[in-house]
């Protein structure tokens, strides 16, 4: 896991390193209404880390998900 002093609000670039994904994917998943809970503040998109937690958790085969075992 990437080593990201992890501030209350994260910004697109720190959730795709958080993730390794491109930040493009990020605003896909925006646009889609498919990624992580986000808000913005001003112009400017931030992830609240417990929501991001919270996505992942529910996404197939992470902690609690649905991928079939090996």
């Amino acid at each position: 896991m990437p080593t990201t002093t992890r501030t209350p609000l994260a910004t697109p670039d720190e959730v795709a390193e958080h993730l390794r994904k491109p930040v493009k994917t990020l605003a896909e998943w925006r646009y889609r209404g498919i990624g992580p809970r986000y808000r913005t503040v001003g112009r400017d998109v931030r992830y609240d880390w417990a929501d991001v937690d919270a996505w992942l958790a529910e996404q197939p085969g992470g902690p609690g998900g649905d991928r079939p075992a090996a």
